[in-house]
């Protein structure tokens, strides 16, 4: 069958009825074999009929969602039937992989300081934490409830949340924001506290590790300035905290240059299709080249035969193929890209961007959140490194790296739910859940949590609520919209439009606030600060509907987290179409970010839900979550990896020429037959034949060869119908008559000589030889040989 232009076959038709309202609905999931789902939804009393993608369906009542197109989903019977053929051991029990280096711009831990020193205006000797807060916002009845520890800024310790608030920056293992200051002279001598964080891909390599890993190694940056007095004490103190935690310290350049720069400026806002925010300058690039030398060095000081290196995110780029280069083309690279890939006309304004996709070929299985993004890479490699790309992947042959397959494939990440549905369970939640609902009794809770970032769209998430209350008074005083508004570094770090956009954030909520509030209601709750997971659980737990409508992000997995703590009580979920997690919860109601009037019609909508829809769309995401785990994410992804290097298809071709050995049979023949291709062998690659002339060292070398009596010279071409490359190879010939008068001509057709045609061929022959003038070097150097 085709679905928008995509073949695809049939592997099972899946029915499932259920009642709704008294009507039944059909929903038919088809199972692809290329992992592809879609799923059609038939019901008179949808109350969201007129709400149409375009694509054929209803935005709210999508089992699997078709967004922008794209009808590759996961359900949750596919990825249950597919657990189990997932297994990283072999057939005589023995672990197929002994340990995996893992590679990230962070830690999964929390590094804070405090000094010891005399404080200005201080006690002699007082210790000084160096946290800083940053509480900001009107009067927030939460606060002030007894619900949340701490006054508004950050808290410390380790409960901290798994996820993060998306893809990117929130898939990666957290610590981006850390919640210290760089030392400061005043105070030379100051302890480090390091507490555990825990992130999605840790909590997936832990649940392998002893029955199908050994053990892992983690390399990464701790996201603390300290000063080279200071680096054994903060690496000793990481190294308590994790004894497989290796950090890579940057100076104040490297995180100004590689981090804030380059990565924040540049590439964070590119990514995230926000071009008004991109800057990018020379020095940035030279910060992010030397950053990722650095992880290179790192993983080969630590790097044993047998281990497999996971390398994760944007920030690391570069990191594959230094690894190939360094370690050879036997090592297993994985790459996993968090946030969202970019199309081509975004991506082609990087002025590296052709040493950044080199830079990711160096692996052998490159991993996305969703199709979308894969499709982004393929077209970017086939248009600026001129690569064939085939549906598997990419075959890479180049000059800086040997000839190795990628394979490119899809793995939307997933949470860890056993933490949320542990902490649901606690005491000391459940009374939490209490209070909250005390506090807005006969009162819809809308939830959002949010990064403070352009691409979190907040301020439009804002204006909804503004526009609601103004346009349906009936929900004043009924509605509140409790607003988490994460900072993603401290504010002393906050750029100059991170700063403009933190003022307008809170100069909305406080005009929304001073506008509808009374003494005793605000219709937003703001928390400007990091919420621990025992916090987030209740939140989650209590709000009736959550709101994510980010502009673009990678996955997003507070919408993961807020349908595993929905269970039993079936919060709906609205979700932006710009999300890699609108791919897979199909019970969400899709929306347009960037529409005001659709966000509140589906606002309208989750809000005036009865309560058997309200059970269908949740049973459809909450199963999708507990399907599709963190434990399953990495192990299907690892999987992948060695089916990929075992059955890489450049271990079984031709292998590549030994100049040694073939000096020592050409010394020793009686006779030596050369047929040397033409056209991309013995002069490179061009646009049309007639450009391919040869160099005076190519002609003088093959005069010097034909002019040894034991030696046979044939130019090899290939013969197109009409014999034009005949002619021209004929007429190269006649233009250098004198030098090229031993050497004969043969023309045949490829596919007569190799069976898989072509392509194969040419393969098979480039990898024989790195470049056309390793072929003239090695001819000249036979030619030379005095015998």
């Amino acid at each position: 069958m085709s679905i928008m232009g995509v073949n695809v076959q049939m592997e099972k038709n899946l029915s499932i009825s259920v009642l709704l309202e008294k009507k039944e609905i059909d929903i038919d999931c088809l199972m692809m074999n290329n992992n592809t789902t879609t799923t059609t939804m038939n019901s008179s009393s949808s109350n969201n009929s007129s709400n149409s993608t375009g694509y054929g369906h209803s935005r709210s009542n999508s089992c699997t969602g078709i967004v922008n197109g794209d009808t590759h989903n996961y359900s949750s019977d596919y990825l249950l039937s597919n657990a189990k053929k997932t297994n990283l051991v072999n057939d005589k029990g023995e672990r197929i992989f002994k340990r995996i280096l893992v590679a990230s711009n962070a830690l999964p831990v929390l590094v804070s300081t405090s000094h010891l020193g005399d404080s200005p205006g201080g006690i002699p000797g007082e210790k000084r934490d160096t946290i800083r807060s940053s509480g900001y916002g009107a009067f927030n009845p939460l606060r002030n409830s007894g619900c949340f520890r701490g006054s508004g800024g950050i808290v410390r310790g380790n409960n901290t949340p798994q996820g993060g608030g998306g893809g990117g920056d929130g898939t990666v293992p957290t610590s981006f924001s850390l919640p210290n200051s760089p030392p400061n002279d005043q105070f030379p001598n100051y302890q480090v506290k390091v507490t555990h964080e825990t992130s999605p891909i840790e909590s997936a390599l832990e649940s392998l590790v002893d029955n199908e890993i050994k053990d892992y190694l983690w390399i990464g940056w701790p996201h603390c300035e300290v000063t080279e007095d200071n680096v054994d004490q903060v690496e000793s103190e990481i190294k308590k905290a994790g004894s497989n935690l290796f950090p890579i310290f940057l100076d104040e350049t490297n995180v100004d240059n590689y981090y804030k720069g380059y990565c924040k400026i540049g590439l964070w806002p590119l990514i995230h299709y926000q071009l008004n925010f991109v800057r990018l300058e020379t020095q940035w690039w030279d910060s992010y080249v030397q950053v990722n030398q650095l992880f290179c060095d790192k993983i080969v000081e630590l790097y044993r035969p047998g281990d497999v290196i996971w390398v994760h995110d944007y920030h690391l780029m570069l990191l594959p193929a230094m690894v190939k280069k360094a370690l050879g083309n036997k090592v297993s690279i994985g790459f996993f890209f968090h946030a969202p890939f970019p199309s081509y006309e975004l991506f082609r304004i990087l002025p590296n961007r052709t040493e950044l996709l080199q830079g990711i070929l160096g692996s052998n299985l490159i991993g996305f959140q969703s199709f979308e993004y894969l499709r982004h890479f393929k077209s970017s490699c086939a248009r600026l490194l001129d690569l064939q790309v085939d549906p598997k992947g990419i075959e890479v042959i180049g000059e800086n790296v040997s000839p190795h397959f990628v394979k490119l494939q899809v793995y939307p990440i997933g949470v860890d739910f056993s933490d949320y549905a542990s902490y649901l369970e606690t005491p000391s939640v459940l009374e939490r859940i209490q209070k909250l609902r005390e506090i807005f009794k006969d009162k819809k809770v809308i939830f959002a949590r949010d990064k403070l970032d352009s691409i979190e769209g907040v301020p439009r998430k804002l204006q909804v609520l503004e526009n609601l209350l103004e346009n349906y008074p009936e929900w004043r005083e009924k509605l509140v919209l409790i607003q988490i508004y994460e900072p993603v570094m401290e504010q002393y770090s906050e750029s100059s439009e991170q700063k403009t956009f933190h003022k307008s954030v809170n100069e909305m909520v406080g005009r929304i606030n001073g506008k509808y509030g009374t003494l005793n209601y605000n219709p937003i709750e703001y928390i400007n600060r990091k919420v621990g997971i025992e916090e987030l659980t209740a939140l989650y737990r209590l709000a009736d509907m959550a709101l994510i409508t980010p502009l673009r992000d990678g996955m997003n997995l507070t919408s993961h987290e807020y349908v595993v703590c929905q269970k039993d009580s079936f919060g709906v979920l609205v979700l932006s179409e710009f999300t890699g997690a609108a791919r897979c919860l199909g019970g969400a109601i899709i929306v347009n970010p960037f529409s005001e009037k659709e966000i509140t019609m589906s606002v309208i909508e989750a809000l005036n839900m009865p309560m058997e829809e309200r059970r269908l769309k949740h049973s459809i995401n909450y199963n999708y979550v507990m399907a599709n785990t963190s434990h399953f994410w990495a192990k299907r992804y690892l999987c992948d990896l060695y089916e990929t290097v075992k059955d890489d298809p450049t271990t079984t071709m031709v292998p590549q020429i030994n100049p040694d050995m073939i000096k020592k049979c050409y010394v020793a023949a009686n006779m030596r037959h050369f047929f040397l291709d033409y056209d991309g062998t013995l002069t490179p690659l061009v646009k049309h034949p007639k450009m391919a002339a040869p160099t005076k060292e190519l002609l003088d070398t093959l005069e010097r060869l034909t002019k040894d009596p034991r030696n046979q010279v044939a130019g090899v071409i290939e013969q197109e119908e009409n014999g034009q490359n005949d002619k021209i190879m004929q007429q190269r010939i006649l233009e250098n008559e004198q030098k090229l008068k031993g050497v004969g001509l043969k023309c045949f057709t490829v596919k007569v000589l190799a069976e898989g045609g072509k392509d194969q061929l040419n393969t098979y022959a480039k990898s024989l030889i790195d470049s056309p003038l390793d072929v003239v070097h090695l001819l000249n150097t036979l030619s030379k040989l005095n015998i």
